[in-house]
């Protein structure tokens, strides 16, 4: 939710005026505006009270939503007003922080007593200007509070945004595949029969453009290199359909390396037999000395 105020100030006009509606001089409440708009802090007031009624009330109510939290002025005339009383039910039921600044020591009123006795107050009677100070730090506070739990809220948005367009994509991709599928059997079923008039005609065999082997004209891999034909590889018994040039290049580079260790193998397997021969031809040989020049000892 976006705020239009940080602060919405409950307090009684008594504190603020006298009879002949004059400002008070030195009121406690016109000090905390002071040092609200010195602090660049936003507040709603009723400066004139002119409201009434039911008009009055929806502008309260109003003010008080669109506040971040309610700066209750206690004093003696605010705890006997019943639109004070008002405005705290209103900020408690809207779980709006409360921040009670106690300008006298008067009691609090009993119909909200139990609800926010347990608050931490700020007394302004006895220091005005710590009270001040006081009141500035409870506020930022509540504001850095309200803007990391407006951080949270926007990111856990985001999540739930991310992971929702992500479902929507997801059943996209599935409809989308079904209609691959579909797609895909209906040329599979058309090259197929390309496939039977090619074979009618004469048309049986095709070359592998990786390792040259000649395979059925329906062959849909290489029985010899693997390669995967396109679908519409050779369907018009000539070599028309477009190949990509890299994917061939690619291909028959690897082709080629798979010969070549295949090639080399064969070369060390021969290599190693030849060497078991030589091996057998040299013991033979050394038996066959050994064996004449006994003889001649015998001589």
């Amino acid at each position: 939710m976006k705020y239009k105020y940080d602060v919405f100030i409950s307090y009684s006009r008594r504190d603020y005026v006298d009879e002949n509606y004059n400002v008070i001089p030195g009121n406690a409440i016109a000090e905390i505006q002071n040092v609200f708009d010195e602090n660049g802090i936003t507040y709603w007031f009723d400066k004139d009270g002119i409201y009434s009624g039911q008009e009055f009330i929806e502008i309260i109510t109003g003010a008080i939503a669109e506040s971040k939290m309610l700066i209750f002025i206690s004093s003696k005339h605010s705890n006997e007003s019943i639109w004070t009383a008002g405005e705290i039910f209103e900020a408690l039921d809207g779980e709006k922080a409360i921040i009670p600044v106690k300008i006298d020591n008067c009691q609090y009123n009993k119909k909200f007593k139990l609800l926010i006795r347990p608050l931490d107050y700020i007394d302004y009677q006895e220091n005005p200007q710590n009270a001040l100070k006081d009141l500035l730090r409870a506020i930022n506070k509540v504001k850095e509070d309200i803007a990391q739990k407006q951080r949270e809220e926007e990111k856990l948005r985001q999540e739930k945004e991310a992971e929702a367009k992500k479902e929507k994509i997801k059943e996209e991709i599935s409809i989308l595949a079904k209609d691959c599928q579909r797609l895909t059997l209906q040329q599979i079923d058309v090259v197929n029969q390309i496939f039977e008039k090619q074979t009618y005609i004469g048309n049986t065999t095709k070359i592998c453009p990786i390792c040259d082997k000649e395979v059925l004209i329906s062959s849909n891999f290489c029985s010899r290199c693997g390669w995967t034909f396109p679908i519409l590889y050779y369907i018009d018994g000539n070599d028309t359909y477009q190949l990509d040039e890299k994917q061939l290049s690619v291909a028959r580079t690897n082709w080629r390396s798979i010969n070549m260790v295949s090639e080399l193998q064969t070369i060390k397997s021969n290599l190693e037999i030849e060497n078991q021969r030589l091996q057998r031809s040299l013991l033979q040989a050394t038996e066959d000395c050994n064996s004449m020049n006994e003889n001649l000892k015998k001589e």
